[in-house]
């Protein structure tokens, strides 16, 4: 019996040093996941001690020094966030710069990084969607609500403001099926259902009722024909024929400066030889500007992004290209 008991006892001690090896691996994992929340750093600079001068420097930093068309890239490519975390943080980001005493509700938990986000998502969807746009003190009301709310709780309250003026209930959302099946979630207002119905009814001919997928891949086809230069390859002979001092570059130029860089920015980073992946929002960019005696031959085209052609136009012109730096 003695004998029993000394291992019954070593058994339980055995038991309790477990529970207690648990718990202490789980707080600290747990604390270093809160450090994390609450003090991730990007480029050496806080993401909750930013101020307009230091978001303003990142924004130049992923747009023009690392070779990104944008800070979301930047953060996705160079720094690998997956993209929803990415977009948070930019969110995040956004309305900290607004409203710097959040700073203060991040270190204490009274708020956390997502609820910081989907507030900001909440506003630029009402001003996106209803042209309503939210006042910095509406958002410091709508942030002392939410303090210490759940994601959940936090959608709720959200969705009770401003009745008059509802967001869409189903939001834009993709999902991939298999390898080469995306399903599309969207919501289609009234104009455009009548849009899409009169396609249907003129393109009618070839499919007496088509499916929405079957609609929307006809659409991209007369759409890609029209205006994607990598449809229409030809050899340019036209350059003789440009005008000296018009700012007008025929169609068929457009189309071989669209085939020579890909589809894509040709900006690279001269450090490290990135080239931008930007493939939207496409623009013209002269080797030699045309303000000072460039011309449109081939030779001296190339195919920028918008932000990398505001970069190269101020190397040139200086700070009075920021005027044309489209709001954020």
């Amino acid at each position: 019996m003695p004998f029993l008991s000394i291992k019954i006892g070593q058994k339980a001690l055995f038991n309790a040093c477990c529970r207690v090896l648990i718990h202490f691996i789980f707080c600290s994992i747990r604390s270093a996941f809160i450090a994390v929340l609450r003090g991730i750093n990007f480029c050496g600079i806080s993401l909750f001690k930013m101020t307009d001068l230091e978001i303003k420097t990142l924004k130049k930093l992923g747009n023009s020094e690392l070779g990104y068309s944008s800070l979301f890239t930047c953060l996705v490519q160079e720094f690998k966030y997956p993209e929803a975390t990415a977009y948070r943080l930019l969110n995040a980001m956004k309305l900290v710069s607004e409203v710097p005493e959040v700073e203060d509700k991040i270190q204490s938990g009274k708020l956390s990084v997502s609820t910081i986000a989907q507030v900001q998502s909440y506003c630029q969807a009402q001003k996106r969607e209803n042209g309503l746009d939210i006042k910095l003190e509406e958002k410091k009301q709508i942030l002392q609500v939410v303090e210490g709310r759940s994601k959940r709780e936090t959608e709720k309250l959200l969705a009770s403001l401003h009745p008059e003026q509802p967001l869409p209930l189903i939001r834009e959302t993709e999902r991939v099926l298999t390898p080469h099946d995306t399903e599309i979630k969207f919501v289609a207002n009234g104009k455009l259902l009548a849009k899409l119905n009169r396609i249907k009814d003129l393109t009618a001919h070839k499919n007496i009722n088509p499916s929405y997928a079957e609609l929307f891949d006809g659409m991209a086809d007369t759409v890609l024909n029209k205006i994607d230069p990598m449809n229409n390859p030809t050899d340019s002979q036209v350059n003789s024929q440009i005008k000296k001092k018009s700012r007008y570059i025929p169609a068929q130029i457009r189309r071989e400066v669209g085939v020579k860089a890909g589809g894509q920015c040709c900006y690279v980073n001269p450090t490290n030889g990135h080239r931008c992946t930007e493939k939207r929002g496409l623009e013209i960019e002269h080797l030699q500007a045309f303000a000072k005696n460039g011309t449109h031959k081939l030779s001296n085209l190339l195919l920028y992004c918008r932000n990398h052609n505001l970069h190269s136009a101020r190397k040139i012109f200086g700070s009075i290209m920021n005027k044309y730096v489209p709001p954020q």
